[in-house]
């Protein structure tokens, strides 16, 4: 159909339903929305209505083009053709409208509003209800139960007759009635259809009430806002069409914030957004100090729940009131909507103080970045340094984003000596710097906690640390050219060769001359030393650094059983009395799965040690001896139980007897 064209306007209906296309040809066609079926056509310039007007003013001719085309509600098309205007009915009937000046057109829901320089008229279709109502020669009963009403304004006993005869429909009389009211643009009818609607409800209290509430809620309003103070001239359909809220904004739009408040009260619809442009409006057109303009806001304003500051504020900013744009921010209760609005107008301190308060973390970031930016460096170290969670969220983001030097700067402005310390060590194990770097960056630790007594032991640590350091890289200097090949032994004669898999790994590093110590505790790197085989680098490390006797005996111990080394680990044994003890040199090799090494040492325990010990390994034999010498009849009993030797059973049983 849209080859029928061109058009010179086209107008969609209410419902989005069907469209009027008007052809430049002067035909006009009414189809659906998806351009797809044809209901009507018709030439408007044909029409007797028109042939009329064109015999009555040599103005019009068949060719002429209209002013505009509207729907008028979903039912006709509305035409005008400059003073005058026709309402083409979907069976080409048409009415003629005409005017002192070119109309315009505005379609509605329900109807047309036709507008010139003079008038706004209104036109729509007469509502159903109406027309059961006040249609001549009506017997509906909804006109039965009107007309009831009138006999009884005149006190005549009719009333109750025709009331009585329309007992059956009397429910949807009274809803044609208050249907009628709500229709009526006239407000002595739409009482009197009230009243009528009222008076049936006498004879049937069983009917539900809430409709007429409704009406006559939504009447009050419509009468209000149709008078010509206010001038906005809708029908009930309109009215429903949109949301309270939207003809609320209408009378703000118009400054009318009483009345927009009484309909609030009247609806029981939140009022904040009334008393918010209110206040706003009042910003703008006061010239009261900022002072007195806050008390009168603050008296407004205290009590209306839900009210958001954010608009309000906005407006005192944009009117160069900065000293009432913080006081209303601080009446605001959601931190994420005022820390913006704070930072705009140069309130930093204020904006952290409530961007903590919130417990947002975001919004501290938000602070801290945007203060970074916009402030010298010297005020926003002293902006962070007055909150201690800022302080920290800082020093945080510092870390995160690799920014040391910016954190280093800080530190050093609040004499944080110990965190300027501990940042000249952290910095090098995230960022790729050579040793010498991580080197000088502790030494300028050191100084630092040097200034303060109270970091003597942190300075001592770090000395440890730095000497243990220096160490490693001598270590691993001298080793990786200085260690020769170790042979790979065969695995089966254990007794002083190296594990196989040991062996394997250490001939792999040796032939990579790769020796890793730095990075690694005291207790590693000694422990590496002897797992290399290194025992004398281990003798020197335990003398230069202090290593108590017994912790360095611990690590020794273990780690020639791991290395499987049990002919140095014999040495030391026998070399002195160990100060931990032999129990410890056979507890290792029993989980190590060394028995036979492990028994040698079993044999230099204490007397009440050997015999769990070894039956811990399956000398069930030499456990039943030791338990005996000890009087152990638990474990006796235990091995008889254990034992698959029954001489060694009957042993065990006559002696425990004895015992």
């Amino acid at each position: 159909m849209l080859q029928d064209g061109p058009f010179s306007h086209i107008s969609i209906s209410p419902s989005g339903k069907l469209v009027a296309l008007m052809q430049k040809s002067g035909k006009l066609q009414v189809i659906s929305s998806d351009f797809q079926k044809l209901y009507s056509e018709t030439y408007p310039t044909s029409l007797p209505s028109f042939e009329k007007s064109s015999v009555l003013n040599p103005n019009y001719n068949r060719k002429m083009l209209p002013l505009d085309v509207a729907w008028c509600g979903n039912d006709s098309v509305a035409v005008s053709y400059g003073t005058s205007v026709f309402l083409i009915g979907p069976f080409g009937g048409s009415i003629k409208f005409d005017f002192d000046s070119n109309a315009m057109l505005v379609s509605e829901v329900d109807g047309v509003r036709i507008l010139n320089s003079q008038v706004h008229d209104f036109i729509q279709k007469v509502p159903d209800s109406l027309i059961q109502v006040f249609q001549i020669g009506s017997t509906s009963s909804a006109a039965l139960l009107y007309d009831a009403y009138e006999h009884l304004r005149n006190e005549s006993s009719k009333a109750d007759e025709i009331v009585r005869s329309i007992k059956k429909s009397l429910g949807n009389a009274i809803d044609t009635c208050i249907d009628a009211a709500g229709s009526e643009f006239s407000e002595s009818l739409q009482q009197y259809l009230l009243r009528a609607a009222s008076f049936g409800k006498t004879f049937l209290p069983e009917h539900n009430p809430t409709k007429f509430v409704e009406m006559c809620t939504n009447l009050r309003i419509l009468n209000t806002v149709r008078g010509t103070s206010i001038g906005l001239a809708i029908s009930l359909e309109e009215y429903l069409a949109l949301p309270p809220e939207s003809w609320i904004q209408r009378l703000l739009n118009r400054n009318m914030y009483f009345l927009a408040l009484k309909i609030c009260e009247h609806l029981s619809i939140p009022s904040a957004e009334v008393y918010s442009q209110w206040a706003i409006s009042k910003i703008q057109q006061s010239r009261k100090d900022e002072d007195s303009l806050y008390e009168i806001l603050l008296n407004k304003l205290s009590d209306v729940p839900s009210l958001s500051f954010i608009e309000i504020a906005e407006a005192a900013r944009s009117c160069a009131k900065p000293k009432l744009t913080t006081r209303l921010l601080q009446l605001e209760p959601i931190a994420a909507n005022k820390v913006p609005l704070l930072l705009s107008i140069g309130q930093y301190n204020l904006s952290l103080d409530e961007a903590i308060k919130s417990g947002n973390v975001e919004l501290v970031y938000l602070v801290i970045l945007t203060s970074y930016s916009e402030l010298s460096l010297g005020e926003f170290f002293r902006l962070i340094s007055s909150n201690k969670v800022a302080s920290l969220l800082f020093s945080k983001y510092c870390k995160q984003q690799g920014k040391y030097d910016l954190l280093k700067n800080y530190y050093f402005q609040e004499d944080e000596f110990f965190k300027s310390s501990e940042l000249a060590i952290t910095a090098n194990v995230f960022e790729s710097e050579s040793m010498e770097k991580f080197k000088s960056n502790i030494e300028s630790a050191i100084e630092s906690l040097g200034k303060e007594a109270r970091y003597n032991i942190q300075a001592k640590v770090l000395n440890q640390e730095l000497k243990l350091l220096n160490f490693q890289i001598k270590l691993e200097d001298e080793i990786k050219d200085s260690v020769p090949r170790l042979e790979i032994f065969n695995d089966q004669n254990r007794e002083g060769l190296l594990n196989r898999n040991i062996n394997e790994r250490l001939n792999k590093t040796q032939q990579g001359k790769v020796y890793k110590f730095v990075g690694s505790t005291l207790n590693q790197t000694l422990c590496s030393l002897i797992l290399y085989g290194l025992y004398a680098k281990a003798s020197l490390m335990k003398t230069e650094f202090q290593i108590p006797e017994r912790a360095y005996y611990l690590i020794k111990i273990r780690s020639l059983v791991k290395r499987r080394d049990f002919v140095e680990l014999e040495k030391l044994g026998r070399t002195k009395k160990p100060p931990v003890g032999y129990e410890v040199f056979a507890s290792e090799c029993i989980r190590a799965g060394q028995f036979q090494e492990a028994s040698k040492y079993i044999a230099l325990c204490d007397e009440h040690e050997k015999p769990e010990l070894y039956f811990e390994i399956g000398f069930l034999h030499e456990a039943a001896e030791c338990a005996l010498a000890v009087k152990n009849v638990e474990l006796l009993k235990k091995i008889g139980r254990e034992t698959n030797d029954p001489t060694l059973r009957a042993d065990i049983e006559s002696r425990v007897s004895a015992i």
